[in-house]
This record gives C-alpha cells, structure tokens and sequence, in this order.
C-alpha cells in the first residue's frame, strides 16, 4: 500500500527501485489501497512522490514523472467498511479518463447508489490523455449487449463473427 508499506518512510530501496523501472513510462495513474475512510485522491498525496530527489531534510523534492513528463496520480479505493468503491472509464477514442466516487450506503434503498461527494475533485475527476488525437467519427455504442460484436447489435452477426474466427484459425 502506497503511504503504509510502500513509502518514502519504509523500504526507500523498493520505492526506489520501483521508480526507476517506471521512470518515463506510459502510466497515466496508480490505484493504491484505502487510507481507511478516505478515497478517491486524498489530500497532499494526489501523485506519487519521487523519493530519489530529496532535500537536506528527507523529504521529496518532485514527484514520480510519465512518459510526457506529467505528474503520475494516485486514487485510492475505499476501505470495505465504508462502502463505497471507485469506477473508472477509459476513452480513447475521445483522450480523457476519469474516475468517480460512488456510495452504496447513501440511501436506504441498497439498489440505488449515488455519487459520492459529486461535487468535489477528489472523489470525481476527469483527465485527459496526453499526446492523444481525438477520433471524431467516434460514435459510442448504444449498449453493451453480449450479442454484440464491433458495434452489431444482432446475435447473429456475433455468432458469424465467431464462426469466421474460428475459420481463420483452421
């Protein structure tokens, strides 16, 4: 766990370690543990510190970096207790990702969770993807069936799909 086990306090060879095999990489984020109740991106610790580049009192002086030289985040879930979890889409098509709180408690109907925190940037945020070209004849599918297959709504065109797969294969 990021903060806990694997931290600039304890084991600064592993971390260390772990930057250095990282360093410049595509990561775009890391999802770390719980901090008990707190989730999402909590308080000073948004991106991960890199413990190489240090002061002359310890403490780190920038954070880990990408591949385009962008600040790596960390989200963290939630602990079970609470409830709650994160939900993170991707969009490539569209350069953004992003993530949202959602609580699972916040009602007393079970079956109907809500946004945790809506309004606040630490339980939801959108990001965009660097060095990412829009496509704009992107149109998002109308649903996510099982029968579907590259946009087919039809099971039969799915089922089509797999014969001529399996075809290919012989």
């Amino acid at each position: 766990d990021i903060g806990n086990k694997f931290s600039s306090n304890y084991n600064v060879d592993r971390v260390n370690y772990f930057l250095e095999i990282t360093e410049g990489a595509r990561i775009l984020a890391m999802f770390a543990g719980h901090w008990h109740s707190s989730g999402g991106q909590v308080w000073s610790h948004k991106t991960f510190a890199d413990t190489r580049y240090v002061d002359e009192t310890g403490r780190p002086t920038r954070q880990m970096l990408n591949a385009w030289g962008e600040e790596v985040q960390v989200v963290r879930g939630y602990a079970p207790d609470k409830q709650k979890f994160l939900v993170t889409q991707w969009n490539l098509a569209k350069c953004f990702w992003r993530f949202g709180s959602v609580d699972s408690n916040a009602t007393t109907d079970a079956t109907k969770p809500q946004w945790h925190n809506s309004h606040k940037v630490r339980d939801q945020k959108n990001f965009t993807i660097p060095n990412c070209t829009e496509d704009e004849d992107y149109v998002p599918p109308g649903d996510f069936n099982i029968g579907s297959l590259s946009g087919a709504h039809s099971w039969r065109l799915w089922v089509a799909g797999v014969v001529c797969l399996a075809w290919v294969n012989l």
